[in-house]
């Protein structure tokens, strides 16, 4: 049907799709047979009212059309056609279902070794297992059905308990309470076929009992009338014990849900803490060298790096910058598709498509933005008639304090993040795309050096270590790889490490192999995070909240967004 989608307008094709079953299970034949013989649809028509339509009927208007409409909707029907057998197959195929198993051409035959993964397939059915279904249910519709009813009571009122909930739904699945009333006793009486109703003439008590031996009454209604008030009168007397049990329950589960809010609200701080900070850093990358403002930047540094994997990094940072820097929602790009990452090329088009949009909110000052974007859980807009009350005011004093905890954590996760490794840390951030050419002009840098340092078991550890280069010993030539580049590095004094205390100078080998790799001789420039943190303070320092009349009003108007997952590897964003 996939390959040939016009093969569900053939009736021979459509109806013979169950010929196999049809010749080997002759009640199937039968039922096929009837089905379209016997089996009538009620069809509402706007002239006449409802109307009776055998499904013959539907069968041949479906593949020979007579009306108008449904003849122009053929080509319509053979596109969708292809398109819902398309995803039925593909989902049919997929062996990471168990489905698959079940068709012709994935099954096995049976293995007694693996009962519950082979033989499933029509084909390989053994014939003693195809004699023991017979009778047995097809579907799991009674099983949904009791799930249904029983969610039905929770959703419907609330506190009631699961085992109340399941009670209600057996007890109506089993038409344990179910009797016919009295009119439709005296219906069934004056019936004219016997065997369907209880016999005329009879009292009402009598027919009852004869509607009893026809099943068509609950068992709650077979017993005596004392047995039944007992059992009324039971269930009375331990209803205020049972519903003393369903309250502790209930109050047990109201200081759970509680409790389970308040952890949700400090994770959803914790991560807003953490995401504040990683804006605040791409917010103060929008001012170096690393953020690329025009075509020609980005061409230019696709031309400098050499490795796909550089270029996409230099495509996901930039991305940030104005998504999570500026709150540059538009700008947001999938990392992945279905499992396969977008390449450097289709994330530069992506982000050239979208530099002018950037100078023309830059024209019309919308950005740079005067502070990060702050991710904090908060109240949902609402207009505001008339003064705000004073619980209101009281909720935004207590989000701004909140809000106010947040914003002074950054300034503590950016220095722990300075100590991380990897791609997380501060100084691997800051760096620039390009390994700087080390000549005249380099002398008067800050540059970190990681180097082996003893500690007090005598193990030397990796640590990096900042110093200011005061001369060049030995200048790199571009047209040589082989010649080193060295320099004369004056070292910062290092307190907490015995033999460091002083400034000391050394030559040191830049190699280019070793530019901001985390091994023994790799070396990078130097971040100033006290210059840093300034620029942080300053972004926030006008964050300070001062509470009034309009508070309210202009907490809700704040330019913050909701969390964005731009850039996170998880799959599609």
């Amino acid at each position: 049907m996939s390959q040939t989608p016009s093969l569900i307008l053939s009736e021979i094709y459509m109806m013979s799709i169950f010929q196999e079953f049809m010749e080997e299970l002759p009640p199937f034949l039968q039922y096929r047979l009837d089905l379209f013989k016997t089996r009538r649809m009620h069809v509402v028509s706007r002239q006449s009212g409802a109307k009776v339509v055998q499904l013959a009927e539907l069968r041949k208007e479906c593949f020979d059309p007579a009306d108008e409409d449904n003849a122009a909707a053929s080509p319509l029907v053979v596109e969708m056609a292809k398109e819902a057998f398309g995803a039925l197959l593909s989902e049919l195929i997929n062996k990471n279902k168990v489905t698959h198993m079940y068709l012709d051409d994935f099954g096995e035959p049976f293995d007694p070794e693996r009962p519950h993964e082979t033989g499933l397939a029509w084909k390989y059915v053994l014939d003693d297992h195809k004699k023991l279904t017979l009778g047995m249910w097809v579907t799991s519709d009674v099983c949904e059905a009791q799930l249904g009813k029983t969610t039905a009571q929770i959703e419907l009122f609330h506190n009631v308990s699961i085992a109340g909930a399941a009670a209600v739904s057996d007890a109506k699945m089993n038409i344990i309470f179910q009797r016919p009333t009295k009119k439709a006793v005296e219906k069934a009486a004056k019936a004219k076929n016997p065997t369907e109703s209880p016999k005329h003439g009879l009292g009402v008590k009598k027919k009852m009992k004869c509607m009893i031996k026809k099943g068509k009454t609950g068992i709650f209604h077979q017993f005596d009338e004392d047995i039944q008030c007992c059992l009324v009168i039971a269930g009375i007397e331990d209803a205020p014990v049972a519903r003393g049990e369903e309250n502790e329950k209930i109050e047990i589960q109201r200081q759970r849900k509680l409790e389970n809010e308040k952890l949700l609200m400090e994770k959803m701080f914790d991560k807003a803490k953490e995401e504040h900070s990683e804006a605040t850093l791409y917010f103060v990358m929008w001012g170096s060298d690393r953020h690329l403002k025009t075509t020609e930047d980005i061409d230019d540094c696709f031309k400098r790096l050499k490795s796909e994997s550089q270029k996409r990094e230099v495509m996901y940072e930039n991305i940030a910058i104005r998504v999570k820097g500026q709150n540059m929602k538009d700008f947001h790009h999938n990392k992945s598709k279905n499992g396969t990452k977008f390449t450097s090329e289709e994330l530069a088009k992506h982000l050239k498509e979208k530099l002018p949009e950037e100078q023309a909110m830059i024209k019309r000052g919308e950005i740079p933005l005067s502070r990060p974007p702050l991710n904090a859980p908060r109240r949902k807009y609402l207009p505001i008639l008339g003064s705000i009350t004073s619980q209101l005011k009281n909720l935004d004093a207590k989000a701004a304090k909140e809000n106010e905890k947040v914003r002074k954590a950054v300034t503590i996760l950016t220095k722990e993040r300075a100590t991380r490794k990897g791609k997380d840390s501060i100084y691997n951030k800051y760096q620039p795309f390009f390994k700087p050419f080390v000549f005249e002009s380099f002398v008067g840098q800050r540059i970190d050096v990681q180097v082996g340092i003893n500690n007090d078991d005598g193990k030397a550890e990796l640590q990096w270590c900042q110093g200011e280069v005061s001369s060049i010993v030995c200048e790199e030539d571009a047209d040589d790889d082989k010649v080193v580049p060295k320099v004369m590095v004056e070292w910062d004094p290092t307190p907490d490490l015995e033999g460091y205390e002083e400034t000391t100078e050394s030559v040191v080998e830049l190699k280019r192999k070793n530019w901001k790799r985390n091994t023994k001789s790799g070396w990078r420039m130097d971040v100033d995070l006290d210059l840093l943190s300034e620029m942080v303070k300053e972004q926030q320092a006008g964050d300070e909240v001062v509470m009034d009349d309009t508070a309210g009003i202009d907490a809700m108007n704040d330019t913050w967004e909701d969390e964005d997952d731009a850039m996170e590897e998880g799959g599609e964003g």
